[in-house]
């Protein structure tokens, strides 16, 4: 059930990559010097909300089988990842 998760997280890997690019530049542009890990953090808790909301109607629609809130789970702490990512190499070229 992990590989479903991880091939439904996939499927919708441009849905993070737009988000995470609207809100990092929302903090670039708001920002007024130093404050950037504060932002990025804040955006990045927003952000995993947000993924989360997609894979909690996967973990219902999917309910009946078994090992599907273990693949669940498994998924949580993969889900920051990529912004993580992407906001290391925004702080990178912005800083």
């Amino acid at each position: 059930m992990f590989r479903k998760f991880i091939r439904f997280n996939i499927k919708i890997f441009p849905m993070y990559i737009v988000l995470s690019f609207l809100l990092f530049v929302a903090i670039i542009l708001g920002e007024d010097g130093g404050q950037y890990i504060n932002g990025v953090l804040k955006a990045i808790f927003q952000l995993v909300i947000l993924a989360l909301i997609p894979n909690i109607i996967y973990l219902i629609i999917n309910r009946r089988e078994s090992g599907n809130f273990l693949g669940f789970l498994g998924m949580i702490p993969i889900i920051p990842v990529p912004f993580v990512v992407i906001a290391v190499i925004m702080g990178v070229v912005y800083v």
